[in-house]
């Protein structure tokens, strides 16, 4: 939130102290409470208090973004003391994004907490796309970009080419050289157990 003010978002991991402090802090919250349980619980018992910061924070701050550019009274307040009134801006935004994620953490913790055959092959796969989507996306857009399509075109088509590109990477790549598959947080595969002996399977009292 204080670093809003002077970074206003370029994306990059050189020149935006702001969203590269808001991305790790999330990157530490879900570890927290992916070691947790109490925690995910907590978070279910709160789940109204979630929504309700959610449901003041971000229309607040849409009004004083739209605010700040359109209304006279907040457009004076803007260009006076511009850092206070991108503070507030920032204050509003992480609100609202911290209470959504918390609520929607606490309804997948309720309703979404099962498995299949697919959930288990896309939680494998899941954290090396968490570390080298980025990587994958601006190389794609890179290109995209320059087409003459629809914006929603060229949204759906980086999806699809980003997810398609990913698991072609890991399948042939990431999953097969040792320090990448590290990054991943692929773990090796624990050894078959060998057949116990009659003895074993019964053993004198």
């Amino acid at each position: 939130m204080l670093f809003r003010p002077f970074f206003p978002g370029f994306q990059n991991l050189y020149a935006d102290w702001a969203n590269l402090t808001v991305y790790f802090s999330f990157f530490i919250l879900g570890y927290i409470i992916a070691e947790n349980g109490s925690i995910v619980n907590a978070i279910w018992r709160n789940r109204a208090f979630f929504l309700t910061a959610a449901c003041l924070a971000a229309p607040a701050f849409i009004f004083f973004s739209y605010a700040g550019e359109s209304m006279d009274i907040f457009m004076s307040l803007y260009s006076s003391d511009e850092y206070v009134y991108e503070l507030v801006l920032a204050f509003f935004r992480g609100t609202a994004e911290y209470s959504l994620v918390m609520f929607f953490t606490g309804l997948a913790s309720k309703y979404l907490n099962f498995s299949n055959s697919f959930l288990n092959y896309a939680s494998k796969r899941s954290f090396g796309l968490y570390m080298f989507h980025y990587l994958i996306l601006s190389l794609i857009m890179y290109y995209l970009i320059r087409l003459p399509v629809n914006q929603y075109i060229l949204y759906a088509a980086a999806i699809i080419l980003s997810y398609t590109a990913y698991l072609i990477l890991f399948e042939l790549v990431l999953s097969r050289i040792p320090g990448l598959r590290f990054i991943c947080g692929i773990r090796k595969n624990k050894k078959k157990d060998k057949p116990q002996s009659a003895e074993e399977k019964n053993p004198r009292k």
